[in-house]
Parts: structure tokens; sequence; C-alpha cells
């Protein structure tokens, strides 16, 4: 049987991202700049890098009839994709072909908020705009994956009737539930961060309710890895405290060493004019390790992991409110509801959906 052939854009390469491509067939990946953590990337599939300069003659040069693009609403990728689609499209055409395509969708800013207008701008005329922004490539796609309901909601409200006569017939649900990797039962005390050091990750909140944890229990250790813009100032905060170690850019391996060692993880999103978190794969990191989460609404999955147990709190929290709902919780009993996991890695399983939705 021939092995499934596809291509896939990726504007941004991250280590989990393309972890869930392995084993989904032939992929070319395209690529664009790397994030997260710079040196844990790792493949079997070819990746050719692309820029905004070349995107147009890598589209027009793109190999299969089946390709993965990034979701419509992500336009701080547009510079990108929009000359990899017109490449996409002109190519198939001048090889009398027509291509399949395919994404899948967390963003799950509000309607109004999709394209960074002045506040002057009413509303209204703002969702409106976003919607035609984004109308082109959403008539182009053959099939939807959704990963969250935020994320859905989002695209429904925006597209209006159009969602309903042309998405939604052609569209699943699937969330990102991870495939479980380990369990880290019995570590209570023990807190991991990571991911991006930022104050959109809600870290200025985490090193604020910290102080108040250790205080209160000197047995709790935090262990914080990622990259950012406030690097120098958290490991600056950690020198003073020894129950705190900071990594700077590790590899997706030792990510899952250090979650191996912990029980809780923070991710606490902050909101931004843009919308807020839309998973966090730091999230699905440490959900598949069956650690109890502590993360705001902000993020689109936040009513799934509220039905699990996880612990969900108001993005405007005070540092003082939220170390008094961690040390709460630090005492008590933790283990993942089994419906925390899918017999695969969920990113892995919208993939192979939407691969088998395209190649029908």
């Amino acid at each position: 049987m021939q092995e499934k052939q596809f291509d896939i854009l990726l504007p941004e390469l991250r280590p989990y991202f393309l972890e869930a491509l392995d084993g989904q067939g032939v992929a070319t990946i395209y690529g664009g700049k790397l994030t997260y953590a710079e040196g844990g990337l790792n493949t079997d599939n070819e990746i050719v890098r692309v820029s905004p300069r070349n995107a147009f003659i890598h589209g027009v040069r793109t190999r299969s009839n089946v390709i993965v693009l990034p979701e419509p609403l992500w336009f701080r990728q547009y510079p990108l994709t929009v000359p990899f689609i017109a490449g996409v499209l002109l190519g198939h055409l001048a090889r009398l072909q027509k291509p399949k395509l395919g994404t899948i969708c967390i963003d799950n800013a509000p309607a109004s908020e999709v394209l960074k207008l002045p506040s002057l701008v009413p509303a209204k005329l703002r969702k409106v705009l976003g919607a035609i922004v984004m109308l082109p490539q959403s008539l182009l796609l053959s099939y939807w994956i959704f990963g969250t309901d935020a994320a859905r909601n989002t695209y429904k409200t925006l597209l209006g009737p159009i969602f309903d006569r042309r998405v939604a017939p052609k569209s699943q649900l699937i969330l990102p539930k991870p495939q479980q990797r380990g369990v880290t039962e019995g570590k209570p005390t023990q807190f991991a961060f990571i991911g991006r050091l930022n104050e959109h990750k809600g870290v200025p909140l985490m090193l604020e309710a910290w102080d108040r944890i250790a205080e209160a229990r000197p047995d709790a250790t935090l262990h914080i890895a990622g990259i950012g813009e406030m690097e120098d100032e958290v490991v600056a905060w950690a020198r003073l405290r020894p129950e705190v170690k900071v990594e700077i850019d590790v590899s997706r391996e030792r990510v899952f060493e250090i979650l191996s060692q912990c029980g809780t993880h923070f991710q606490l999103s902050m909101p931004r004019k843009r919308g807020g978190e839309q998973v966090g794969s730091a999230n699905i990191e440490a959900l598949s390790m069956g650690l109890r989460l502590v993360v705001t609404s902000e993020t689109g999955i936040s009513e799934w992991l509220k039905t699990l147990g996880h612990v969900v709190v108001d993005p405007a929290i005070s540092s003082e409110n939220l170390a008094k709902v961690i040390l709460d919780i630090m005492d008590k009993p933790w283990s993942p509801p089994a419906n925390s996991f899918f017999t695969e890695d969920g990113l892995a399983y919208q993939h192979r959906v939407l691969l088998q939705q395209l190649m029908s």
C-alpha cells in the first residue's frame, strides 16, 4: 500500500507540531522561524525553510495534492501564507490539478478583535473587516478541524451563515487530548513552568505568588524552563531563592524530564487585545505527564480543564489570592481522570483525521 504523501506549511516550527507529524505519512514541511525550544527540533520528515521572499516559489513547487495550511485567522503569518497559497494554486493550475487544502484551528480571539484596529473603529465594523480578510482562504479549504470549542465559536461568529453552509458540513471538533506519557503522583509540592518567559504567560503573577507560597511552605519547589523577554529578570529573581531552578532554552527531552519531577504546572495566560491563549503546548505536555494544571480562563481549553478538575482562575486574580488557591490544593491528592487522554497524541490524531478526510 502506497504511503500517504502531503505537504504542510508551518510558519512557526515547534517541536510539538513536528512530533505530531511523524508517522502520518511522507510529509514535506515548509517551515518558517524556530520558536519555543530552539535546540529541540527533531523529525523524520523533510523540512524546507521558507520565508516571505521565497514562499510563492515553494508554493508552486509543492509536490502533493494534499496540503495542510495555517488557520485563516493567523494573520501574523499572512506575509508567508498568502504568497505560498498563491503559488500552490498557480502551480496546481499549471499541472491541471486541484489541490485539497485543510487546516486545524485553535484561534479563539473575540470576533471584534481578530484584526488589530484602533478602538475608535466600531466593534461591528472590526468584526466585518476581520471576516472579509479571512474569507478568501476560508472558501478555499476542503476540510477543517477545530481544536477547541472557543475556536469553533469564533469562526462561527465571524462567518455567520457561510459557516453553517460551507464550514460546518466539512469540519470536526477534536480536543487536543494528549497520549499519556507518565504519571507524577506523590509530588504535590513540586511545581513547574514550561514556556515563553513573558508577561503574556503570566510570569510576573507567578513570581509574585511564588514568594508567598514559598514563605508559607518551605518544602515547595519551582522549576522554570523556557526562553523569552524576561529571561534575565527571572534568572536574577531565582538567584536568591534556593528552592527555584531556572533553565533557558531546553530540549524537548529535557522538558519531559522536568515535568516527570513535578506534580503541578503553571501557565497563567494573560488577556491580550487580539485574544487569549489558544491551547498552550506546555499545557498539553504537562497533561501528558499527568500533572495538575493551574491555568487562567484565557486558554481556549479552560472549560474542558475545569471539568477534569484542574485549577482555572480569573486572569485578574491577585497574587495573594492565587497563592491561597495553590496552598489550598497543595496537599489534596491528584490523579488525572482517564478522559484526559486519547490513545494517541491529540494533535497527531487531529492531523490523522484531517488527512483521512483530504485523501478520501
